[in-house]
């Protein structure tokens, strides 16, 4: 079973959902019509486009990560958010084996 690439019956998929965020956390949520209950938790979507961009290959995600990883960074600084880990386990496992396990936590 590939997760990663699966489509359900109305083309929904994980990729999908990380491109319609991604402008959204690119200019800070303006625009965004639903109500944030939650916040936007930075560090753990910047995680998510470093796997996009290890499964998909796509640029944007590349891109995106150097423009928010900062903003990342400055929210662990401030002590809003936990602490983002390196993981080079996780992405280092990815590479070589599509191997997610070493990435749960």
């Amino acid at each position: 079973f590939d997760g990663w690439n699966y489509k359900g019956e109305n083309n929904q998929s994980i990729k999908t959902a990380v491109d319609y965020l991604l402008p959204f956390a690119l200019n800070g949520g303006e625009g965004w019509e639903f109500k944030n209950i939650d916040g936007f938790n930075m560090n753990k979507y910047v995680k998510i486009l470093e796997l996009s961009w290890i499964i998909w290959g796509d640029d944007k995600y590349r891109d995106a990560i150097e423009i928010l990883r900062p903003k990342s960074k400055a929210e662990q600084a401030l002590g809003h958010k936990e602490v983002w880990e390196e993981n080079s386990l996780c992405i280092w496992s990815l590479m070589n084996f599509r191997a997610l396990w070493p990435c749960l936590q």
